[in-house]
Formats: structure tokens, C-alpha cells, sequence
């Protein structure tokens, strides 16, 4: 179930991740009070509370503070998803290659792309 608010979300990855607010609270270094404060909205973290809260449970910023992606960076994420896919399961060396062809690649359209802004 995705939850609506900031408290919301970081109780439900706080489950998925089978923590207790007892064990987030110290992994967090905060006291269990200002958990069960924040998962019920009453308290807002510091920027450092923050970073160690998107660490401790694995997301990002934008998915803590309950941002959407846009359209264009959900299509670029489901292309990474589907890269990594078809190439983690290949040797170290060969994702090196692969990862030359791809830098080869990005320079060649880097300096296409400059040519044209000259026109």
C-alpha cells in the first residue's frame, strides 16, 4: 500500500525492511520518540536526519517526499533497468567493453551535437 505522507513512507519501508521503530531509531542515532513523531507526521527531519533516513532505507529523495517522476525520466529509468538486466549477468570484462563502446559512443554524439550548435 503507498502511503500519502512523509511519516507514511517511512513507516512503510521501514516494514519492508522488517526494522522496528526501535531499530531505526538507533541506526538513525534519534531517539524512538522522534521516530513514532515522524511516522505520524508531528515532526519534520533535519537535512542530516534526511540523508541518513534515504541511506538507512534504501530510496531516494524524491520517492521519501512523495515526488512523481516525470514521464521522460520514467522511461529513461525502465531503459537503465532494462541495460543493467541484459548485462549483469555478463563477465567483468565484457561490461567493460560494453561500457567502452557506450563512452565511445556518447563522445562521438557530445561532439555531433556541438557541431550542429556551430551551425
Amino acid at each position: 500500500m503507498k502511503r500519502a505522507t512523509f511519516g507514511g513512507r517511512v513507516q512503510e519501508r521501514r516494514e519492508e525492511l522488517h526494522y522496528t521503530q526501535e531499530a531505526l531509531a538507533e541506526v538513525l542515532g534519534l531517539s524512538y520518540n522522534f521516530i513514532v513523531a515522524l511516522e505520524g507526521d508531528r515532526k519534520k527531519p533535519s537535512i542530516q536526519t534526511f540523508t541518513k533516513l534515504i541511506s538507512v532505507l534504501d530510496v531516494s529523495a524524491d520517492w521519501l517526499l512523495g515526488i512523481e517522476p516525470s514521464e521522460h525520466r520514467k522511461e529513461r529509468e525502465e531503459r537503465f533497468k532494462y541495460i543493467d538486466e541484459k548485462i549483469g549477468d555478463l563477465s567483468i570484462t565484457a561490461q567493460d567493453r560494453i561500457l567502452t563502446v557506450v563512452e565511445t559512443m556518447i563522445n562521438y554524439e557530445t561532439r555531433l551535437d556541438a557541431k550542429r550548435q556551430e551551425k
